[in-house]
């Protein structure tokens, strides 16, 4: 099935390629974009080569990129088949992370609304994400874009250990009134 342009207007939104690994590398080293999102920083841009290569396979995961630069800014996907959050059948999880550098400026709002339209226009019903407790600009992230917050919980993460973990959703028919 051909992917519709997910592009925004200050954003390409697309597949990755090797070509992006360095690029990569240079966000995800950042140990503060590791530590919100809930995985340890790349340490070898031969981490963010396996990324890359083990994303190929994977349905809707995207690279950021800027439009006028080029430049990568982040990185987003759509989970069809989550394992942590599904709770209907046809559910999906979205996550995503933007490089530090490029924080607070609406990127990660204007991203997420994007695969949101895209998820709700592919027949999603229900789409859950979550963040840690510790950062709060994700959280605001997903109240903008519609979600509202589910549960807390403690939850063992097997890069960060114990971590408490707000979890939000958004329902596409209640959305639609």
């Amino acid at each position: 099935m051909e992917k519709p342009d997910l592009s925004t207007q200050r954003l390409i939104i697309r597949r990755f390629t090797l070509d992006d690994a360095e690029e990569m590398f240079d966000l995800a080293r950042d140990p503060m974009v590791g530590r919100m999102a809930g995985w340890p920083p790349h340490s070898t841009i031969d981490d963010s080569i396996d990324f890359i290569e083990k994303g190929m396979d994977r349905e809707d995961l995207y690279g950021l990129f800027s439009r006028t630069t080029g430049r990568m800014i982040g990185c987003i996907e759509l989970f069809r088949e989550p394992k942590i959050l599904k709770k209907g059948p046809k559910d999906a999880e979205i996550g995503y992370w933007i490089g530090s550098r490029y924080w607070n400026l609406g990127y990660a709002t204007e991203a997420l609304g994007r695969l949101l339209e895209y998820a709700a226009a592919t027949g999603v019903p229900k789409v859950w994400a979550q963040c840690l407790t510790n950062n709060p600009a994700s959280a605001r992230v997903l109240v903008k874009c519609g979600f509202k917050h589910d549960h807390r919980s403690l939850s063992e993460n097997p890069m960060l250990g114990e971590v408490i973990v707000d979890f939000y959703s958004l329902s596409f028919r209640r959305r639609a009134k």
